[in-house]
């Protein structure tokens, strides 16, 4: 549906395991998309549709060219991979219906209009198309994920006041 409006449009899939690897590559070649490997191809061309990215560490570069993420592990109930790289770096991101593994940071920013919830793939092709034709929507997302980031920077600080203050014996103060 994506490639039917938007014809260039790439897909950049990143697997999280390595195990996953080959049969993502398979999956993508055995559906007839014109498919490149990071690995073996280096980088996408203009007749590339998915690019699968066989390589670790490289994550938050591909975050960071794209304009729209989807973060997997959540349309199945696997519980989904992490939100903030993308919000971090800005992007408009899309999750599935399933997030308990980040549900706190989710419903944040979900509530600040930062991510957006699909029940399906069906729902996630028409948001994609959605996003890509509105470009103010895709940084207005963008803007309110560094926004939640920001209001939420210092987490950790406060985590280790707290830990201080019961070790010391004194009174918690929140």
């Amino acid at each position: 549906a994506v490639l039917q409006r938007f014809p260039d449009a790439l897909l950049v899939l990143v697997p999280r395991h390595p195990e996953r690897f080959r049969p993502v590559l398979g999956a993508c070649r055995a559906l007839g998309f014109s498919t490149r490997v990071r690995s073996e191809d280096g980088t996408a061309d203009d007749r590339c549709q998915c690019f699968v990215v066989d390589t670790m560490g490289e994550l938050l570069q591909f975050y960071a060219a794209s304009d729209i993420a989807f973060v997997g592990g959540s349309l199945e109930p696997i519980g989904g991979h992490n939100l903030l790289e993308p919000a971090a770096l800005g992007k408009p991101v899309i999750v599935g219906p399933h997030t308990f593994n980040t549900e706190e940071v989710a419903a944040k920013l979900i509530e600040a209009k930062a991510v957006l919830r699909v029940a399906d793939e069906t729902e996630l092709g028409a948001a994609l198309i959605r996003l890509f034709a509105r470009e103010q929507e895709r940084v207005a997302m963008g803007q309110a994920a560094q926004h939640v980031l920001e209001r939420e920077r210092g987490a950790v600080a406060r985590t280790v006041q707290i830990v201080e203050q019961v070790v010391a014996g004194q009174p918690v103060t929140l």
